[in-house]
């Protein structure tokens, strides 16, 4: 018997371990739970894939069928005492690495029963045990069993979705032949390290990050999956990053957590700043949509804010080796930052910006 038999079997076979409805309280506190977290259901595909990377996968395969979706990876498995209390994780404030899987895999799958499934599977087989996890809007199912004895690789995670996207109401938001959880995944897992295979090929992920004219590097980032220029600076940091001046568009942070991007605007940030950050230590909010701005998030923007000013200086210094098109820009945010700091009585930062401002003016 093969392994996707033996799965199978556990519909029959295995024990319970956990079965029952919902009770009313439970069910109304998903739903609001639903109502705070869930802006769009269909970011239930970035959640996915954010459990997948945080249970240490090295590769992921997803299948999107009509009024289905299915995804596979070789993560290690959530295990039985976290997946009977699946959906209570998401009451725990704070990161914790060894929480973050189930974390990311509750918040998927509260998100996917908002669109009313006829049914959700996910099934954990590892080298200990397989668990079967079967969750609809009325019950949510936990089986046990031994592991299968096999030989190659058996430890794997697979999420089964069922009629999905069946209302009309479903229908007209998904629009003719779109997919909003596909489109999801587009747009923030431009930054995954690990490959992802959508029906078979490799995907390609764009990134909507502007080209830097000027960069410096924070710590030991991962290589960026787009070009920018080298790095004209390098600093250490509570967090690896990428800090990126960029003469068009407005500042932004962009958090990568378990390969998924979280990205806001960051007025604190210089004009032109674009960082990218990478950490999974930061608070992320009841949305996990957002960071939490907290003490943790302050330290790491601090140190953003430091390095964006001495990139900028950096070009006051050289100014003769830099396009006329960047020193202009970089004059407008320096002259910003210096009023800025004048403004809250920083008199070094200010002085220091302003000769700066001077360097490039003459």
């Amino acid at each position: 018997m093969n392994l996707d038999g033996y799965i199978d079997g556990l519909k029959n076979d295995g024990r319970f371990d956990s079965v029952g409805a919902f009770s009313l309280d439970q069910a109304r506190a998903l739903q609001k739970l639903r109502r705070y977290q869930i802006s769009d259901p269909a970011e239930f595909s970035a959640a996915l894939v954010a459990s997948a990377v945080a249970s240490g996968a090295e590769w992921i395969r997803l299948e999107t069928p009509q009024n289905a979706f299915r995804m596979e990876h070789n993560g290690r498995g959530i295990p039985h005492h976290q997946l009977i209390t699946l959906f209570s994780s998401l009451l725990v404030t704070g990161p914790d690495q060894d929480l973050a899987p189930v974390q990311e895999l509750a918040h998927g799958l509260n998100a996917l029963l908002s669109l009313s499934p006829k049914q959700i599977r996910v099934t954990c087989s590892g080298l200990e045990e397989v668990v079967a996890l079967v969750l609809d809007s009325r019950q949510l199912i936990v089986k046990r069993a031994d592991p299968f004895e096999a030989y190659g690789q058996t430890v794997r995670t697979v999420i089964q979705v069922d009629g999905l996207w069946r209302s009309i109401k479903q229908r007209l938001v998904r629009g003719f032949g779109n997919r909003p959880e596909v489109d999801t995944l587009f747009r923030r897992c431009s930054f995954l390290q690990i490959p992802v295979l959508w029906q078979g090929r490799e995907v390609d992920f764009p990134s909507g990050i502007p080209m830097a004219q000027t960069v410096a590097k924070i710590g030991n980032p991962p290589t960026l999956p787009f070009r920018w220029p080298d790095q004209v600076l390098e600093a250490e940091g509570p967090s690896p990053a990428w800090v990126g001046f960029c003469t068009d568009g407005p500042s932004e942070l962009t958090v990568v957590s378990h390969g998924v991007s979280l990205t806001n605007s960051e007025e604190e940030l210089p004009e032109g700043i674009q960082a990218i950050v990478y950490s999974s230590d930061l608070r992320k909010d009841l949305s996990r949509a957002g960071v939490v701005n907290d003490a943790t998030y302050q330290s790491v923007l601090d140190q953003l804010k430091a390095t964006s000013w001495d990139l900028l200086e950096s070009v006051s210094h050289n100014a003769n080796r830099n396009p006329y098109e960047l020193r202009r820009a970089v004059l407008r945010s320096i002259e910003k930052e210096a009023k800025k700091a004048k403004e809250r009585w920083d008199a070094d930062l200010s002085e220091r910006l302003s000769q700066a401002a001077r360097r490039l003016r003459s």
